[in-house]
């Protein structure tokens, strides 16, 4: 770059680079091809994060959905899936490599029974007693136990980070504890809301909520006045930023 030719160029369609409404108008355009590719096969069941797409099915039906998906957006929005993974329950019957003819890129079919994902490391979500299902785009999908357990997992986990943060805010940081704690900590479990209903795992959610104000109270150096406060004092540490509140909403009213 230095001493180098340069050129201008103009971006005349689509979004420029960082702009936060890309991630947007990606959605929405893309959401009604998916629509109408998977509209005609049944039981099929799509779980989609952005760019990141998930098929859930019987085996044959799920061949047909991927090769709809990959005709459409190709055709509609010049799109190419360059590689699929096909994740086999413990339960499901085996795919023949003649059922993949014709579908595009790379094709890997991954057993979810025992053993069969350590040969390619991943994690769909660790056994969890008393329900089945799998963790899809960071979220539960399955039974009402395994969502309600899913929760409490994540919860637990989450609740070291939480003392971390505030920890670095009681060492002088409190800005940017603040910060991490507004817009790392908080999403998860909004996600997680909108994810699984508030009803199924109640208890988890509200510990979740007392952890977020318990690390909020550590950084803001006002653990016991929190513990004190009445529900008008929470009530407006829960308004958004806009209003002058810090935007730690209870589950239940977000529910």
């Amino acid at each position: 770059l230095n001493d180098g030719e340069r050129e201008r160029v103009d971006a005349k369609t689509g979004v420029t680079q960082g702009c936060v409404l890309g991630s947007v108008f990606f959605c929405l355009a893309i959401q009604p091809i998916m629509e109408a590719a998977l509209a005609f096969v049944r039981d099929v069941h799509a779980y989609c994060y952005a760019d990141d797409i998930n098929l859930a099915g019987e085996p044959e039906r799920l061949i047909d959905a991927i090769a709809n998906l990959q005709h459409a957006l190709s055709l509609h929005a010049d799109l190419t899936i360059k590689k699929v993974d096909v994740l086999l329950g413990p339960l499901c019957r085996p795919i023949a490599a003649n059922e993949l003819i014709g579908l595009d890129g790379e094709i890997i079919i991954i057993n979810t029974g025992p053993g069969g994902l350590d040969t390619y490391g991943l994690d769909i979500g660790h056994e969890r007693d008393g329900g089945s299902g799998a963790r899809v785009v960071g979220a539960p999908v399955g039974s009402a136990e395994y969502a309600a357990k899913f929760v409490a997992d994540t919860v637990d986990k989450h609740r070291g980070r939480l003392d971390l943060i505030a920890k670095f805010g009681e060492a002088g940081y409190t800005q940017e504890a603040l910060l991490l704690l507004r817009l790392c900590a908080c999403p998860r479990i909004t996600y997680l809301l909108q994810c699984v209903p508030y009803d199924i795992a109640p208890q988890a959610f509200n510990a979740s909520h007392r952890d977020i104000l318990s690390a909020f109270g550590r950084i803001a150096g006002i653990t016991e006045e929190l513990n004190s406060a009445d529900d008008a004092t929470r009530g407006r540490i829960a308004l958004p930023l806009r209003h002058g509140g810090q935007g730690l909403t209870d589950p239940s009213h977000i529910a």
